[in-house]
């Protein structure tokens, strides 16, 4: 402390000055609009960061290029991964049946299938999604309709019991093709 200068314990008294006070209807007012900003920034947030596909369009397609067979009913055209739809075909690594138990018939699947997609364009009509959310879909590449072609080879199963699948299924069963026997041995 310096000497020089005084200490003052007690300040003299100078009352405030108070603003004039809004009315209650300016309040309201900036309530109102703070409020509608929250709302305008909350709806900007979701548009700006909800996923940039959220709609996938009712009609696929990629060339044979951009298409790849991850397993006997599963493709990823580009970059959205799709099952064909009304089937059931073996995961890779999955055997045949006791007829021939070291045939790989998940990998004889998609076999068949890059052998039917070929150089061709792949087509597919969404149908709905599966448990895991993926689109379902019927595709076709080159004029072959996939999911016919896969289950008359022998290689898929038809998930319900009548239509066209369930008869290309019966058909490829009474020929002993692909998943009952004779073309796994074969392949």
């Amino acid at each position: 402390m310096s000497l020089q200068r005084p200490r003052r314990i007690f300040h003299a008294y100078q009352p405030r000055r108070r603003l004039p006070r809004p009315g209650r209807a300016v309040s309201l007012a900036a309530l109102g609009l703070l409020a509608g900003g929250v709302v305008a920034m909350a709806a900007i947030r979701t548009s700006l960061f909800a996923p940039a596909h959220t709609a996938t369009p009712a009609l696929l397609a990629a060339p044979a290029r951009q298409v790849a067979v991850i397993d006997g009913e599963t493709l990823r055209l580009a970059d959205t991964v799709i099952r064909l739809r009304g089937l059931t075909a073996p995961a890779r690594g999955e055997p045949c049946p006791a007829e021939v138990p070291s045939h790989d018939c998940g990998a004889a699947a998609a076999g068949t299938l890059v052998r039917l997609i070929g150089d061709s364009l792949v087509q597919c009509r969404l149908h709905g999604r599966d448990g895991q959310g993926r689109p379902l879909a019927s595709c076709t590449a080159g004029g072959v309709a996939l999911n016919q072609a896969i289950v008359a080879a022998g290689w898929a199963r038809a998930r319900d019991d009548t239509g066209p699948l369930a008869q290309a299924e019966a058909a490829a069963r009474a020929r002993g093709l692909g998943l009952w026997g004779g073309a796994a041995a074969s392949r």
